[in-house]
């Protein structure tokens, strides 16, 4: 259960939003008076306070309203809400229907501080019921739909996976090699796309056990994800004996930071992975894909779900292997996880 601390709104684009008192939710257009409402898919911006108060404590010395949020909001991950969940504030309704949002140029509070949080931590929404807001009204999840991940090659499939219901994309080029880094236009192109698109850091195909210009590379692909407001990044790193790399995956996790982080199947290439699932969630890792050292999420089911065991709410275990749209029941009743991968998924 969360709260709504505070509601900005501007009556005319182009200019900051400022806190009022109360508002008033209008089904199918927004908040009144609100200059951004109407019949579109981005009725509502929401921000966490927590994450205007990360940005405030790096110099930011920004006020509610200043990235053009309409809802400061408590005590709700805004981040691990897949597309299609549906928030109950006081008696309103609102269903999520984007995360992130592609700038095409940066704003004055980027190139004041070298940063912006509304691209990557924007969340949007329609009002599916109205009534009256205020500070303090509570706020709870009243749906959050299973994430279904389609890895997909290029941004053509991209819309075809959206098309047929995924509400999160992996971003690969060369998967007939496990996949590997995109191209920047692509990336670029892929942050146009409502949901969420976590981009492959893998400069080639092969192993997990990377020379010191690859970990460059790595780095440089990083660096521009989080300059284009990619919301997440997929990457691992093992050394010579296949044991997580962990003073390299530091300095990548610190470096990706606030991009969500998916630790990938290098995992599976571990003898004993079940010693790493919270080691990983402590460094600072979000999610881990694999198909439970096996080729596919069936034969991979009882590792799975001691992953999914040991993981708790600490880090997200996503289930992957052969997972389709065929068999995605059978998986899910088997292997009971909030967040499935697959490239037939959908």
């Amino acid at each position: 259960m969360g709260k709504l601390i505070a509601i900005c709104i501007s009556e005319k684009k182009g200019t900051e939003k400022t806190v009022v008192e109360n508002g008033v939710l209008i089904e199918n257009f927004g908040l009144e008076k609100d200059a951004h409402a109407g019949n579109w898919h981005r009725q509502i911006s929401l921000l966490e306070l927590e994450k205007i108060e990360e940005f405030n404590k790096k110099g930011g010395n920004v006020d509610f309203g200043a990235f053009g949020e309409n809802l400061i909001i408590e005590g709700i991950d805004l981040n691990n809400l897949a597309v299609g969940s549906i928030l109950k504030i006081g008696e309103s309704l609102l269903e999520i229907t984007q995360k992130g949002k592609q700038c095409h140029h940066h704003c004055k509070i980027y190139y004041r501080v070298g940063d912006c949080i509304m691209p990557r931590e924007g969340v949007f929404a329609r009002v599916i019921k109205g009534g009256n807001i205020s500070p303090n009204t509570p706020i709870e999840v009243i749906k959050s739909p299973i994430t279904l991940e389609a890895c997909v090659g290029s941004y053509s499939e991209a819309l075809i996976a959206i098309k047929n219901g995924a509400n999160r994309i992996e971003l690969c080029e060369n998967l007939h090699e496990g996949g590997t880094t995109p191209s920047y236009g692509t990336i670029k192109k892929i942050r146009e796309l409502a949901i969420p698109a976590f981009v492959m850091i893998r400069p080639r195909g092969g192993n997990f056990n990377y020379s010191k210009d690859e970990i460059e590379i790595m780095k440089e692909d990083i660096k521009i994800c989080k300059e284009l407001g990619v919301l997440g990044v997929v990457f691992g790193v093992l050394t010579d004996d296949n044991e997580i790399d962990y003073t390299l995956l530091k300095e990548l996790v610190t470096l990706a930071k606030p991009m969500s982080i998916t630790f990938h199947k290098a995992i599976d290439e571990i003898e004993n992975p079940e010693k790493d699932i919270l080691k990983l969630a402590e460094l600072g890792i979000d999610r881990i894909l694999t198909s439970g050292k096996k080729s596919t999420a069936f034969e991979g089911a009882e590792l799975l779900n001691k992953f999914i065991s040991i993981a708790q709410n600490k880090i997200k275990i996503i289930v992957c292997g052969g997972v389709t749209k065929e068999n995605f029941k059978e998986i899910n009743n088997l292997i009971p996880s909030c967040e499935y991968h697959g490239k037939k998924i959908v």
